[in-house]
């Protein structure tokens, strides 16, 4: 059976292939590292693209939501080289204003449609293994949201195009720094923190010591790209190694490839292929903290309310928490609600006769919302105040008949078979994205050498390197 569908959804092929995807050891890779740790692209020069991706993070965080400027420990200290659990936001209570849970730059190769939970980096000209490097791309510099960004270089990939839009983020790494300044300006600023030091490492890559904010994005979605994690025991089961899997794993993999009306989880619906993702836009109302609206901010258009962009299942084990808004602390959590979204998210929230927090609120228990709690004093229904006002907007959404991106039928499954899913979805690590050493490639140490003293060399709330 599960060879059938695997053979029927042509699934016998690694996600990778047939793509240009730098090595690591690469000139352009090796630089991009670099940056990727560098404080200089943020304006207070205390957040680096790794404060959010750091590789032994799954190429995140491991936080419901985002710190980026002015990050404190538990006592409220200045704290930039923390990473992951234990960072804390020095404003707003101690809580994230980064709305969105951290993406994974893992298998950022992989993309061809587009990029964000919202795909605001989007291809106009999507093609096939091509990163969405075939023609023009619209990103929030756009006029509009269907029209080219005309600041990027042409044929360059979607990773390229992301890259230049965390440092014009207030909150992700901008801060208060030329506030007038558009983006562009704000770009040129940046580079120009990059002093000669940097110039044998530009000239590596690029054959000249010139600097610009255009090498800069390139070099750092080189680095990215070169994040490509797709040996996973599924991928050694798809290509013949029948002991690869687990009879559970098995089991699972058919629950997820099987259609609900055929008495299967129909899972690869919305995520499919090889890359365990359509790369389009879909309603599934995950909890919500605060009013994100998803695609529509994006398109303007109110029938892409709440839809997000699905994301890929590969190595999925390693960016928890789950969710937009990283409410869901564990997969078997995730799988649950696909069951039923409604009773999912009112447990969540504790919800009794639609008043939140009425009854235990799992939310409550997720250790950043913990954490929060005893850093700024503050009990957790203040903190999540308008979450299930705004996670229900999002429910009566999904019921709606018609919806656009909507999910289909729900699943039945008992206890086993959401085990077996589970146990499928695990399937899909890569193990070097759980294996220091192997990861160490991707990664500054303090050891290591380095231009300059802009290195955020990532540190755990333990006190242990990263």
């Amino acid at each position: 059976r599960l060879t059938a569908l695997i053979e029927a959804q042509q699934l016998a092929v690694d996600p990778a292939s047939n793509r240009n995807v730098p090595a690591i050891t690469s000139d352009l890779a090796q630089l991009g590292k670099l940056l990727f740790f560098s404080s200089h692209l943020s304006g207070d020069e205390d957040v680096a693209c790794v404060s959010c991706h750091h590789p032994t993070l799954g190429g995140a965080d491991n936080l419901s939501l985002s710190v980026g400027v002015n990050a404190v420990n538990d006592q409220n200290l200045s704290a930039p080289s923390l990473l992951g659990p234990g960072r804390h936001s020095e404003i707003a209570g101690n809580f994230p204003v980064v709305p969105r849970n951290a993406p994974t730059t893992f298998n950022s190769s992989l993309w061809d449609r587009g990029m964000f939970w919202d795909s605001r980096v989007e291809s106009l000209q999507p093609a096939r293994n091509l990163n969405g490097s075939a023609g023009a791309i619209s990103t929030p510099d756009s006029l509009t949201a269907n029209s080219a960004d005309t600041n990027l270089p042409p044929g360059i990939t979607l990773p390229d195009a992301q890259a230049r839009f965390p440092v014009t983020s207030v909150a992700e790494m901008r801060d208060v720094f030329l506030p007038d300044a558009d983006n562009q300006t704000l770009r040129q600023s940046l580079a120009g923190r990059f002093g000669p030091e940097w110039a044998p490492m530009f000239t590596a890559a690029f054959g000249d010591p010139d600097i610009s904010f255009d090498r800069i994005a390139e070099a750092i979605a080189a680095y990215e790209r070169s994040q490509t994690f797709t040996g996973s025991p599924w991928q050694q089961y798809v290509q013949g190694d029948i002991d690869a899997l687990t009879d559970q794993q098995k089991t699972g993999a058919e629950l997820f490839l099987t259609p609900v009306n055929e008495g299967g989880a129909g899972c690869n619906r919305c995520h499919s292929g090889s890359r365990f993702t359509d790369e389009q836009h879909h309603i599934v109302a995950f909890p919500q903290i605060s009013d994100d609206r998803g695609r529509e901010n994006v398109t303007g258009d109110t029938r892409d309310r709440y839809l997000f962009r699905t994301p890929s299942l590969l190595n999925i084990t390693e960016s928890a928490p789950y969710g937009h808004a990283g409410l869901y602390a564990d997969l078997e959590a995730v799988v649950r609600h696909y069951v039923n979204p409604g009773n999912s998210v009112r447990d969540l929230y504790g919800v009794v006769n639609d008043l939140a927090f009425a009854n235990r609120a799992e939310v409550c228990d997720l250790p950043q919302i913990q954490l929060a709690i005893t850093a700024s004093g503050a009990s957790c229904e203040a903190l999540l105040a308008d979450g299930w006002l705004h996670s229900s907007s999002a429910l009566d959404r999904l019921a709606t008949p018609g919806v656009r991106g909507g999910l289909g039928p729900t699943p039945r499954l008992n206890n086993a078979e959401t085990a077996a899913l589970v146990a499928f979805l695990e399937a899909l690590t890569d193990p070097c994205t759980e294996d220091r050493a192997c990861l160490d490639p991707w990664i500054v140490d303090a050891d290591d050498d380095y231009p300059d003293d802009s290195a955020i060399i990532g540190t755990a709330a333990s006190g242990g390197s990263l």
